[in-house]
């Protein structure tokens, strides 16, 4: 299982940035949370996850532009099944 299922709860508190606060979510045996940031005059939404290794916890964020996320969703959470931590 990808994501943070396996790190104490102490490290999956809610976070909040950007436009929207956000709390941890789970969805398609992912762990994360999201939230919506600009830059530039852009709006763009975040997927912020993370991975257990064995001397360290990694946290990957997916970008893309607010508008585009439903485009890319599918790839996202595909890519954040993949990812592993030695």
């Amino acid at each position: 299982m990808a994501g943070v299922g396996s790190v104490p709860a102490s490290y999956r508190s809610g976070a909040s940035s950007g436009k929207h606060d956000s709390s941890v979510k789970e969805e398609d045996d992912i762990t994360y949370f999201d939230y919506v940031g600009s830059e530039s005059g852009k709006d763009f939404k975040y997927v912020a996850t993370a991975v257990k290794g064995s001397e360290a916890i990694y946290l990957v964020q997916f970008c893309v532009v607010e508008d585009t996320y439903d485009d890319y969703k599918d790839d996202i959470f595909k890519y954040a099944k993949s990812l592993e931590a030695e």
